[in-house]
């Protein structure tokens, strides 16, 4: 079978990613080179990957190109973990591996030059809805080339995941800037891609994650929800149609659930009811990058032929990128899996398939899995799971200040719990009822795994108890609130299927039976709220704000003074320290306060917080010798403990000194 290489998709993608640089002031020949022979690279990998399997023959070439970019960039990210090799070595590692793969498989890649209107239509349309779902957040941070705050913003997510670029970038996830141990949120495969981008184009990570990254992994999202839209209906709309490629496309926006107080009200900026499962491609970095893999796991799978008991190419595939979910966004695995789950359990009990039909791809996807975990998550990780029936209880109970003490308390909070969850569903409860109508044995077997899949991530949210400890076992802080990830992982999913749904309810309007008319028409209604909500919340109101202590600690670092030894910041200020190491300048020894605001909840921190903490404390200088043995030589001081190292450095000046001509740089002797 031919392999498509489209150049001119893979020009289009080239374009884009200069013009992300362009905006940003960092655009020069050298960068725009880089760009254009790493994308040609990438995509030609990613070609080889997905290039042979039928599902993704039907795509247009800007998808196939993009999903191509997407998963071969995935690969040779991985040349990152080489830290010894440079900006030219990493390109030419690049280059190497790319044209091994090009000479042994020369005879199946088919280059083509063309490009097609549907193509245009696809990738115009992907790149405004790109930059409506950011406006509200991200688009701002991705103007600047380095670390910002925006206006009163008081959460340190967007800087520590600039920081986790910079810790993937620099060879290594577990010694670096800062280490994830988390089991729930924040994983690190959605860094890859950008710490690979920023160390082969010489960007900052800032720029490489927000700038370049996000925006490509929201554009892909769509151009990939429209295919699998296509996937399920090219039966009935001609390839390249222009009203399927925008509709496609805006479902996942459209389906936002919508706060019916506020439609009362004719409120148009709060019409979008923040609640689970929001717009989609928004959400965090690992959310937003994983999702896309989402959608090529849902289009191998129901591409794959399960009656041939086999392991092909296309389930090992599968397999493959099924385990990665569980390391770039854990709740998204689960709910995936049980989704699956239920679906293969449908077509082996109902449909009567042979086991053996799945057993081979769904066994080699939960080893991997298993692997990944492992690797991944438990190395570093400091966080205790225990199952304790009651927590969405309380915390909706706490939200609605009424308590839930006795038995009737708690199952009128649960018929609260239910009918929010329904006001959450929204519109798309109008798409699972659409499938379940449609006679299609594969999109009725598509509601009922998503519902099954939303259901068990409720009740894992029901037991589950999060406790995030210290090396010795003493708990840090308790974060069972992150167990409503995998709530809003089942809406996600959910509001994929249900756009199937309204699709199916869109293409038969003018079949029997005629009462599927009226749930086109509240669709209708209900798409015109969402757009009405999105446009009102378009606003360019949060300038950044100046930032003296992270300014003039980027100007001393920015003159390379302190490249020889290892740089500590206590962060017991949500952004100190996180910005600063999220630079690119200096390599860190993380010392992150064990207090709200920490991330970095791992059990190296928890060691490297003890020392620390140490010298607050006790102001000695066998303390400071204890970190000189960790290899740190510089401290950065903040305004929260400057006169500590000041108090220290007059006390034991052969020890610790002021770095001449500096306010907060303290070296260790």
């Amino acid at each position: 079978m031919k392999i498509r290489y489209n150049v001119t998709s893979v020009g289009i993608w080239s374009l884009l990613l200069m013009l992300a640089l362009f905006f940003t002031g960092n655009a020069s020949l050298l960068p725009c080179i880089f760009i254009i022979l790493g994308v040609a690279c990438a995509t030609l990998v990613g070609s080889l990957l997905i290039g042979s399997i039928n599902a993704f023959t039907d795509f247009l070439d800007i998808s196939f190109s993009g999903a191509s970019l997407l998963l071969g960039s995935l690969v040779l990210s991985l040349l990152v973990f080489i830290p010894s090799l440079s900006q030219v070595q990493l390109l030419a590692g690049s280059l190497i591996f790319t044209l091994f793969l090009f000479l042994l498989f020369r005879k199946q890649i088919e280059p083509s030059f063309t490009i097609g209107k549907a193509d245009v239509i696809a990738f115009t349309w992907s790149f405004i809805l790109m930059v409506a779902v950011s406006i509200q957040g991200d688009m701002e941070r991705a103007l600047s080339a380095i670390p910002v705050r925006l206006g009163s913003e008081d959460i340190t997510d967007a800087h520590f995941f600039t920081a986790m670029v910079t810790s993937v970038r620099s060879g290594t996830i577990f010694s670096a800037a800062y280490e994830i141990g988390s089991p729930i949120n924040y994983h690190t495969l959605g860094f890859f891609i950008p710490a690979f981008w920023s160390k082969l184009f010489a960007i900052s990570s800032h720029q490489a994650l927000w700038g370049l990254a996000m925006p490509f992994y929201k554009i892909i999202t769509f151009l990939l929800g429209y295919e699998l839209l296509y996937y399920f209906f090219k039966s009935k709309v001609v390839k390249g149609a222009a009203w399927f490629i925008i509709i496609g496309m805006l479902l996942p926006v459209v389906l936002a659930p919508l706060h019916p107080l506020y439609l009362i009200k004719l409120n148009p900026k709060n019409f979008i009811f923040s609640g689970m499962g929001y717009i989609l491609p928004g959400g965090n970095s690992p959310f937003t990058f994983t999702f896309p893999i989402v959608l090529i796991t849902l289009i191998l799978f129901y591409n794959i032929d399960w009656g041939k008991g086999i392991l092909n190419y296309s389930k090992v595939l599968f397999a493959v990128l099924l385990a990665t979910i569980v390391v770039g966004k854990l709740p998204l695995y689960f709910v995936m899996v049980i989704f699956f789950g239920v679906v293969i359990l449908k077509r082996l009990i109902v449909d009567k398939a042979k086991i053996s039909m799945y057993f081979s791809a769904t066994a080699l996807s939960l080893v991997l899995a298993g692997v990944l975990y492992k690797i991944f998550l438990t190395a570093q990780g400091a966080t205790k799971l225990s199952f304790k029936f009651g927590y969405l209880i309380q915390n909706f109970g706490d939200m609605m200040h009424r308590p839930v003490n006795t038995a009737g308390q708690q199952m009128f909070m649960i018929v609260c719990i239910a009918a929010i969850f329904l006001l959450w569903a929204g519109i798309r409860l109008a798409g699972l009822w659409g499938l379940y109508k449609s006679g299609d044995s594969g999109l009725k077997e598509m509601a009922t795994g998503s519902i099954g899949a939303l259901l068990a991530s409720i009740a894992l949210t029901l037991i589950l108890h999060i406790d995030h400890v210290d090396r010795f076992g003493h708990v840090l802080r308790e974060g069972t609130f992150d167990v409503l990830q995998f709530v809003r992982a089942g809406y996600y999913l959910l509001t994929v299927v249900a756009g199937v749904g309204i699709m199916y309810l869109f293409l038969n309007f003018n079949t029997k039976p005629y009462y599927k008319r009226p749930f086109v028409y509240i669709s209708a209604v209900w798409f015109s709220c969402a757009l009405i909500a999105l446009i009102a919340n378009m606003k360019w109101d949060r300038p950044l704000k100046d930032y003296d202590w992270f300014n003039e600690n980027y100007a001393e670092l920015k003159t390379g003074k302190y490249n020889d030894g290892l740089i500590t910041v206590n962060p017991f200020q949500k952004f100190h320290g996180v910005m600063l190491s999220g630079s690119d300048l200096g390599t860190y020894w993380t010392a992150m306060a064990q207090s709200n605001g920490c991330y970095n909840l791992t059990l190296k921190n928890s060691y490297r917080w003890d020392l620390f903490n140490d010298v607050l404390q006790k102001q000695d200088d066998h303390s400071l010798a204890a970190l000189k043995k960790e290899g740190v030589k510089y401290i950065f001081s903040t305004p929260e403990d400057s006169n500590v190292f000041s108090n220290i450095s007059q006390k034991y000046p052969g020890n610790l000194q002021k770095a001449a001509g500096t306010k907060w740089v303290y070296i260790i002797n």
